[in-house]
């Protein structure tokens, strides 16, 4: 999988961060996070959002559900 993201723009808006989670029963790489941010630094609010999203896909998984289902 590659992401590209080609703008001349892009060193003024800032850093693009994506946080992962790898789920090494299945091998299966899942985005937990995407954002762009000012700095280069990832704040303290940022790791308990990344943290709290992956705890629920965890929750999900361990539960035998798939997690890009919609919940109806």
């Amino acid at each position: 999988m590659e992401v590209r993201i080609e703008s001349k723009s892009l060193d003024r808006q800032g850093w693009l961060r994506g946080m992962f989670f790898i789920h090494d029963r299945t091998k299966t790489i899942y985005i937990v996070d995407l954002f762009w941010k000012k700095t280069n630094k990832v704040s303290t609010a940022d790791l308990h959002r990344i943290n709290h999203r992956v705890r629920q896909l965890k929750s999900v998984l361990s539960a035998g559900e798939h997690p890009w289902k919609s919940v109806e």
